[in-house]
């Protein structure tokens, strides 16, 4: 249980206090008055303040506010004070603080509001700047769930198109490679795969040091057929081999030789947001582990499709079949028994010029906040 303090703070802190009767005179003082204003008692409070005003004084009280007034002490240095008088039970009290230290106590709650103005407008400004992040991400749909209070919850998509691009090459470095050109590289590159993205109406969901993950026809009102959107997923493919391999051609450190695999699919996912102090989108379901099994099949710079991406698009005359070579594991007979699909090189039109424009955009684009 909370205990009440046996505490004379006016005495504690050397606080100047009065009361005045009904006829507004002064009735009572403490000794800290006396002894900053002389004595007083018997005198009406219009007698020692220059700006007294029985109207206002009024005025406040009946709404209960606090009246304030000036008042000066009787020495030689005539030091203004504030005074502060409110109605309390059948009589008037007040006390009295130097008026300099009000007006620091005033300046100060004035510098406080506009601090916290401005942080609300930094945090305002903020909270824009990630819905727009979220709507660059996402279709407005999932983003206005996302931001919602219920936005944590996931979202499932069905027949959706998945991209993954693995970087296995990064897994082969030497164990004491530690050169920070690496990052530079990862950050050029995986930038590109962003612009490409934009390109191809395909969505961003993940990037790790070795995979980057995106998908295509997210919006649930898409009203792209399955086939363009197969389309565009496999010209974003052969155009990421297409920059790796440019982009080797210039690197400046050769023990960075980045090689990809990339996997396409067509299923379903479950995209959502997790984490509380840092957001991340995360995608599980099937339809990343075929995508993933289509990557892990195909060799080094090439392209695998699944058996739903096969079916789905109409570019079987671009995909060619072939047995899975029989691996060494446990695994060794269900793998001999798989089949690999993987694109044709030739499929669409390379720009090289183009690719190039994007690598230089990607090396110049300033970080966003």
């Amino acid at each position: 249980m909370s205990k009440t303090l046996d505490i004379d703070f006016v005495s504690a802190f050397d606080i100047a206090v009065f009361s005045l009767d009904k006829n507004l005179v002064i009735s009572e003082v403490n000794t800290s008055f006396t002894t900053k204003f002389g004595v007083v008692t018997g005198k009406s409070i219009a007698d020692i303040s220059d700006d007294f005003s029985e109207k206002k004084l009024a005025r406040k009280t009946a709404a209960r506010q606090v009246y304030k007034c000036k008042i000066a002490t009787a020495d030689s240095t005539k030091t203004p004070y504030s005074v502060a008088v409110k109605f309390f039970h059948d009589s008037y009290v007040g006390f009295a603080v130097e008026a300099s230290d009000s007006a620091k106590a005033e300046a100060m709650l004035a510098s406080y509001s506009e601090m916290m103005e401005k942080q609300n407008k930094i945090l305002k400004a903020e909270k824009n700047q990630a819905r727009s992040l979220l709507n660059s991400l996402l279709p407005l749909n999932m983003a206005d769930e996302l931001t919602s209070l219920t936005g944590s919850a996931p979202k499932k998509f069905e027949n959706i198109g998945v991209f993954l691009v693995t970087l296995p090459s990064l897994n082969t470095l030497p164990h004491d490679f530690c050169e920070p050109a690496i990052f530079s590289e990862l950050d050029v590159l995986f930038t590109c795969f962003d612009l490409l993205a934009e390109r191809y109406e395909c969505t961003p969901l993940s990037k790790a040091g070795t995979s980057y993950l995106a998908v295509n026809n997210l919006n649930e009102n898409s009203a792209v057929p399955q086939d363009i959107c197969c389309e565009r997923l496999a010209n974003f493919a052969l155009d990421c081999i297409a920059l790796i391999t440019l982009r080797a051609l210039t690197r400046k450190v050769p023990e960075i030789a980045l090689s990809c695999k990339i996997g396409l699919h067509i299923g379903d996912m479950m995209i959502g947001i997790i984490g509380k102090t840092q957001l991340s989108f995360t995608a599980i379901g099937p339809g990343l582990s075929h995508a993933e099994e289509a990557a892990h099949l195909c060799e080094l710079m090439q392209v695998g499709c699944s058996p739903a991406f096969y079916q789905h698009s109409n570019l079987a005359p671009y995909i060619q079949i072939e047995p899975c070579a029989s691996q060494a594991s446990a695994h060794q007979e269900v793998a001999s028994q798989k089949q690999r699909y993987i694109l044709n090189p030739d499929f669409g039109n390379r720009d090289s010029s183009q690719l190039e424009e994007i690598i230089l955009r990607a090396k110049t684009l300033k970080r966003s906040r």
